[in-house]
């Protein structure tokens, strides 16, 4: 993503929390990581767990349940810790 459309992105951010939540919403400037640096940092124990996680959905491979079930306790928590 370049620099414009990381900005029209945050712009959007922005004014969807105002319009919605009624909250000003404002950004640091972005930093730039090393993908590499990153992925470096990732053992094959993360690897072999994400990899539990993960869920095809082209392909409709991994555990479903675990994966509706983690997305509805998601949301659950997102609803118990917003504020207005």
């Amino acid at each position: 993503m370049n620099a414009g459309q990381l900005d029209a992105v945050l712009a959007a951010a922005r004014r969807g929390a105002r319009e919605n939540f009624g909250v000003d919403v404002e950004f640091t400037e972005p930093e730039v990581q090393s993908l590499s640096a990153l992925l470096g940092r990732v053992t094959s124990r993360d690897s072999s767990r994400w990899n539990d996680l993960s869920y095809d959905f082209k392909g409709g491979k991994g555990d479903r349940a675990r994966l509706v079930k983690g997305y509805a306790a998601a949301l659950r928590s997102d609803e118990n810790s917003s504020t207005t």
